[in-house]
Formats: structure tokens, sequence, C-alpha cells
């Protein structure tokens, strides 16, 4: 090989292994970003809460529970479930209470006024007649007992009725009912005909009703729980409808909290799945990218020693070249 062809061969392979180098320098450079890369998702992975599965025990709540008897309070007598209570500023407590008892009740019946209706005999007495059924005999009923249904359907049933309103009894109706007498007595001359609402009396009916209580004070036993309210009142303090009243306790799971707890781990559990897989197919991504570099680097090593070899070959033809040529001239 020639003098010039040496020469030629040997900036191209300083070429070559500049680039070579350079594209290493690249490589490795790559390999750090996807270093720091699979760091901060390993960083992530780690922060990844696990969800912890509720205990059962966490959802049993202390209940509080009193009752009332006739001769204490006949307008109060029942049983009591407090919800909640709150000492206030004045040192009383505020009762948030259930009271159920035995009583009765009115209950309003929406009935279709075409296929229940009212006729009006030839002497002026009033039937009603209901849908499939016979026509039955209506009573009017006194003033007096017009006004003490009325102020018990306004307490049950709102305001479909008014203090004032006058009643008709339905003859032999079991429970008995009542319709009102502006139902029936504008019914048969009436254009458009008038809602029909029957009132039925209901007897010996657990009668479910939140109310709020006060108390003057609280006793607690030795585990810090109520063991008795004292003056329980309604408005008046001066006036309580229980003096000292006995508090059982009781716990118990409550259900309703401990599932919506179980339906929200489940969720949890889900979505800490999901990101723990996603981190994990991210990461593995990014391992098989790195050894596609690094099998990439193992080759430009092996290449820039060839390179090397190559180029120390040359240097001695070249030195060899100007070393005959130096003699030729000498």
């Amino acid at each position: 090989m020639g003098l010039a062809a040496s020469q030629a061969r040997f900036l191209g392979i300083t070429a070559r292994k500049s680039n070579i180098e350079y594209e290493g320098q690249q490589v490795n450079q790559q390999r750090t970003v996807l270093a720091q890369e699979v760091s901060d998702l390993y960083n992530k992975l780690m922060q990844l809460d696990k969800p912890i599965q509720p205990v059962q025990s966490e959802f049993y709540e202390t209940n509080y529970t009193f009752n009332i008897d006739l001769a204490t309070s006949n307008d109060y007598a029942g049983s009591y479930k407090v919800n909640s209570y709150v000492k206030q500023s004045d040192g009383t407590y505020r009762l948030g209470v259930t009271r159920s008892y035995q009583g009765t009740k009115y209950e309003a019946q929406l009935k279709n006024n075409i296929l229940n209706y009212i006729e009006k005999t030839e002497d002026g007495q009033y039937k009603f007649v209901p849908q499939g059924g016979t026509a039955v005999t209506l009573t009017k009923l006194d003033e007096n007992e017009s006004k003490e249904l009325a102020k018990g359907i306004m307490k049950d049933c709102g305001n479909l009725v008014e203090e004032n309103t006058q009643f008709y009894s339905i003859s032999n109706s079991n429970p008995p009912q009542y319709l009102t007498a502006d139902f029936v007595e504008n019914y048969v001359d009436a254009e458009t005909k008038p809602t029909l609402y029957i009132f039925d009396y209901l007897s010996d009916q657990t009668i479910e009703e939140d109310m709020i209580l006060y108390a003057s004070n609280v006793e607690l036993d030795s585990y810090g729980n109520i063991s008795a309210f004292n003056n329980i009142y309604v408005n008046d303090p001066k006036e309580p409808i229980s003096q000292t009243t006995d508090v059982d306790v009781s716990k118990a799971l409550n259900e309703e909290k401990m599932e919506e707890a179980m339906r929200n781990y489940t969720l949890q559990v889900d979505e800490y799945n999901r990101d723990y897989a996603k981190l994990n197919a991210e990461t593995e991504d990014l391992q098989q990218q790195d050894k596609v570099l690094e099998l990439r680097l193992d080759q430009i090593d092996t290449e820039e020693q060839e390179l090397s070899t190559e180029l120390e070959a040359v240097k001695k033809v070249i030195e060899k070249n100007i070393e005959n040529t130096f003699k030729t001239f000498a």
C-alpha cells in the first residue's frame, strides 16, 4: 500500500472511529436517561398505597336506648333510640332520637274518582260506590266528631284537610274510613270531579317518629358510656317528661357502613392492581429498550477495538513508507 493510499485509509479509519465513539456516547446517554426513567417508575411503584381491608370490629357502634312509660308521661311514652347527642353551650344536651310506640294513625289513600264515585238518592242521602263494589251509605259526622277527626288526620296526613273540615264516615268499613264533606257534597253536580282521598283509621300500629329532646345532664359509667339522662324535656326544662332515665348500652354492627367500606376497598384494590400492572409494563418496556442499547454498545465496543487495531497497522505502514522514502532521498 502506497503512502497516499495509507494516508487516505488512516483518515477514513480515524473518521469512522470518531463516529463510532460519538455513537457510543449517545448510546450511553440514552441508557442513562432510561435508567432515570426506570428509577422514577420504581419510586412511583413504591409510593402506591396498597389498600387495607376493612376490619369488622371497626364498624361496631355504641347504641343508646331508653324507655318512657305511661306512668311517667302519657304523651311521650315509648321506646327511644338516641341517634345523636351534643353538649350545648349552657351545659345541657340536645338529643336526636327516634321514638317508637304503639298507637293509632290515619292514612290517606288517593283513589280514582271515576271508578270510585258518589251517588245521591232521591231522599237526599249520599252513598259511596267503590270500584267493583256495592254502594254503601255515608253518615255525616257532627261538628265535634269532625273536629277531633281533623286533628288526627292533620297530624298524620299533613295539609290534606283543615281544622274545620267536615267528614262523612263510610258505613261498615273496617278499618273505619272517612271522606270529606267537600268531596261528597260537591261530587254529583261538579263538572270537574274533585280529588278523592279516603282516610283510613288504623289502630295498634307501631309508629316511629324522629324527635329532638333535651337533657339537663348525663351520667356516665366507668367505661365512659352514658348510663342515664337527667331531666329529659321537649322545650321547657321546668317541665321534664322524665326525671332520671336509665340508658341501655349495646354494640351493634353497622352493616350498611361495613358494606360500603368493602365496596370502596374492592374499587381501591382494582385501581391499585391496574396502576401496579401499568407501572410494571412501562418498566419492562424500558428495560427491553435498555437491552437493545446494551447490545448495540457491545457491537460499538467490538467495532472500536477492530478499528483501533486496524489504525495501529496503518500507522506502521505509513511509518515504514516514510522511512523508505527518506532512505531513497538520502
